[in-house]
């Protein structure tokens, strides 16, 4: 059987750095040190080989395939800490409809979006 797992719970090998980024209990070490992360533009050839795969969401994906070629080639030095700052227009806001997802709310603005309550920040 094949997992791919879309809730976040498995995207790092070390359990000590999930439960930093997002306040929770730790997953078994043992899961998370088996799966491989699920981008097939850098990890093709371990992905079919196992059956446990978590999914990366969409902002750290287009940040992952952006940036490590740039620090691979050593144009930027992940030593000194690297800020994406990732936008999103109203679709990123979620699937219900609300007053904060108007088109007057969202002409000419950025705000925020659940910043410490998601998970998609911490990446």
């Amino acid at each position: 059987m094949r997992v791919v797992d879309l809730s976040g719970a498995f995207r790092f090998h070390n359990p000590e750095t999930f439960a930093q980024w997002y306040k929770l209990p730790a997953p078994p070490r043992e899961l998370a040190e088996e799966a491989v992360y699920g981008l097939p533009e850098l990890y093709a050839d371990q992905l079919p080989a196992r059956a446990w795969s978590p999914i990366p969401a969409v902002y750290p994906t287009s940040v992952i395939l952006g940036l490590r070629p740039l620090v691979e080639s050593g144009w930027i030095a992940k030593e000194r800490g690297i800020v994406c700052d990732c936008k999103s227009g109203a679709s990123g806001a979620g699937k219900e409809p609300s007053a904060s997802c108007t088109l007057s709310k969202w002409t000419k603005i950025c705000a925020p979006t659940d910043c410490f309550r998601t998970g998609t920040r911490r990446k």
